[in-house]
């Protein structure tokens, strides 16, 4: 007989292979000897075709089913829910949207209780909007009541605006009803929003409801309700418009037809600045509208700067002049003499205008002051423009001899430009020179770093040679400021000597003890050089009083 143990082992064997057998041949045939899908992994069978419970088929990439077949409600909410699962991947959440605007069509109280129940919903008050957007279009007031009893103030107002931009240009009675509903609190141009919609159906209609604002209300929506209507009716817009001249928010909406024309129409402004009887008022700003006005049709943009006040035509006229000198250059220099009498603002203009139509265009600017006819003009302008680019080389080129207004305006502008420039030590030179040329608004354009470490362009020795005069005294109050700011307190003592005014000289004198006071360090070195002044003990403890009090602020 043969071994128990080993016919046991046998028959596991045989019964292993059994088993492995069948399962094998379930895996690779069918009964009726085809390859069958029993054996597939569920997660492959969904991605490569299978309905599931979302509907529609699977994408290209397994994860999302394409929208276009999902048709019930049911399938929306399993794709929504898909991409939740999926961690709501950003690049899906338009088509979320879009199924849950689907879904909404058909169920919109369904797809609210989702979004509202859904324990992560990204951007979830828009998603809010969607569903209360399709109930709105039927029952405001349960959107109205939906919004107060379940969210925030801040929360209402944002939905809200969605939902009206939704149904503005569809359903704009409703959408003003939303806006206009208690405790829903929504920002102006909402309402302007809705009445634009409402124009182009209902214009009475829309006027009865800017009409129900109240004053302050309307000055926020006024001037694009006007804008929007006037590209409707122009005729009917404007004789509405002129009609609220009075009212507060009549100037506003005014300036604000203006700045449309300017832009749009610029041939019209002169008959619509008379048919609204325009006034241009002293306090109002006019600058975005002149200079679009002047960039369109500068000739346009003279005829409008004319029925302005005679500050806001010298302010203004620069955009006029800036773009009429490109377009007609005689025009806009005789122009510029009635602008600006005065020589210099007149000079200073037309260069700056030069300059501008340089930096787009040097070729055709240049030919045009060459051949300028009136030569002190062209030489004013070539003048300007060398203190600009160079001004050492325009100081250089001063006749001092030439004393206008004119010239005295050149060598001011040449000494800020120096600066500038890195040209600092050349306007220096040329000033001390020139003594009868310095002058403290000159001398203050010279640059130092306050602190032990800055550099005083001037030494006493410096100012020492320049006779005395009002230029002296202009170098005597700018060095002694730079000595004191720079701690060189040695060179501000040395400047006394050279003050003739008993007065100054004692003003000098407590500047630098009051300085020197200020450095803790310094205070008993300040004490020992006060103690040598010839001042009376009186005036030297009321000094160091002063000095000290100073110190501690």
């Amino acid at each position: 007989m043969k071994n128990p143990k080993v016919l046991l082992m046998c028959f596991c064997c045989a019964l292993v292979g059994v088993v492995l057998g069948v399962g094998l041949g379930r895996v690779s045939e069918s009964g009726d000897g085809t390859k069958s899908d029993a054996g597939k992994n569920p997660a492959v069978i969904d991605s490569q075709g299978a309905t599931s419970k979302s509907g529609g088929k699977a994408d290209a990439s397994g994860e999302f089913p394409d929208l276009a077949g999902l048709k019930t409600p049911e399938q929306w909410r399993g794709y929504i829910e898909r991409w939740m699962t999926a961690g709501c991947p950003p690049g899906q959440q338009k088509n979320v949207f879009e199924g849950l605007r689907r879904w909404s069509e058909v169920d919109a109280d369904g797809a609210l209780a989702f979004v509202d129940g859904a324990a992560k919903f990204p951007t979830r008050n828009t998603a809010y909007g969607i569903p209360l957007t399709a109930i709105g279009t039927k029952n405001m007031g349960r959107v109205i009541d939906w919004l107060q009893k379940n969210l925030s103030q801040r929360d209402r107002s944002d939905i809200a605006g969605f939902v009206i931009m939704e149904l503005k240009d569809t359903h704009p009675e409703e959408a003003w009803v939303l806006a206009r509903a208690d405790d829903i609190s929504v920002a102006p141009h909402y309402f302007g929003e809705i009445m634009q919609s409402m124009l182009k159906t209902d214009p009475a209609g829309s006027l009865r409801v800017l009409e129900s604002l109240p004053d302050r209300g309307k000055s926020r929506v006024v001037k694009d309700f006007a804008i929007a209507w006037l590209n409707m009716d122009e005729s009917a817009a404007l004789e509405w418009c002129a009609r609220q001249r009075d009212k507060p928010y009549g100037s506003e909406m005014f300036f604000h037809i203006l700045e449309y024309y300017a832009k749009e129409k610029p041939s019209s402004i002169l008959a619509t600045i008379e048919r609204l009887n325009v006034v241009f008022e002293q306090n109002l700003y006019y600058g975005d509208f002149m200079n679009k006005l002047a960039w369109n049709d500068p000739l346009i943009a003279l005829a409008t700067l004319q029925k302005m006040p005679a500050d806001k035509i010298a302010h203004y006229g620069r955009d006029v002049i800036r773009e009429l000198l490109k377009t007609d250059a005689d025009q806009a220099v005789a122009a510029a003499r009635v602008i600006w009498p005065d020589e210099v603002d007149r000079t200073d203009n037309l260069w700056r205008s030069y300059a501008n139509w340089a930096r787009s265009d040097r070729k055709a600017a240049e030919v045009w002051l060459e051949n300028e006819a009136d030569g002190a003009l062209r030489e004013q302008i070539k003048t300007k423009q060398l203190l600009w680019d160079n001004p050492a080389a325009f100081l250089g080129s001063v006749d001092v001899k030439i004393n206008t207004p004119l010239m005295e305006n050149y060598i001011n502008e040449a000494m800020r430009m120096a600066a500038r420039h890195g040209q600092s030590d050349e306007a220096l030179h040329w000033l001390l020179a020139n003594p009868d040329q310095i002058t403290s608004k000159r001398v203050s354009c010279f640059q130092y770093a306050n602190g032990p470490d800055g550099k005083i362009p001037l030494t006493p020795m410096d100012v020492s040679a320049v006779p005395e005069g009002k230029g002296r005294e202009a170098l005597i109050d700018f060095v002694a400021e730079a000595s004191t700011d720079t701690e060189d307190w040695q060179s501000a003592v040395e400047l006394l000597p050279l003050v003739t005014d008993s007065g100054k000289q004692d003003a000098l004198r407590f500047k630098i003890f009051s300085s020197m006071m200020s450095n803790e360090s310094e205070r008993e070195a300040a004490r020992e050089w006060l103690a040598t002044q010839p001042l009376s003990e009186e005036v030297r403890a009321s000094w160091e009083t002063l000095a000290e009090a100073a110190a501690k602020e």
